[in-house]
């Protein structure tokens, strides 16, 4: 018998999807690379519901992804406005 990598037991385990980081990164930092992490954020639970293991791993690590780049590329605007002013 063929085992399916649904089979396996860490796919049954939700991933997190992140969407409260996702919000605060795109109101507090910067909205463009938010608003994907958000978008993201929304797949998972939806993905996983219609039982695409894999993709909403891969949502959910994008969410993470984006949310994190977010607050990077905001930190450095933030810190680019501080010193300048």
């Amino acid at each position: 018998m063929k085992e399916c990598k649904a089979d396996l037991y860490d796919d049954f385990i939700k991933p997190d999807n992140y969407l409260f980081f996702a919000i605060l990164s795109t109101f507090i930092c910067f909205a463009p690379l938010g608003i994907v992490a958000i978008l993201n954020a929304i797949k998972v639970s939806k993905l996983w519901n219609q039982k695409k293991y894999e993709q909403a791993r891969i949502a959910s690590d994008n969410a993470l992804k984006f949310g994190q780049l977010a607050l990077i590329v905001g930190g450095i605007l933030w810190l680019i406005i501080i010193i300048n002013y």
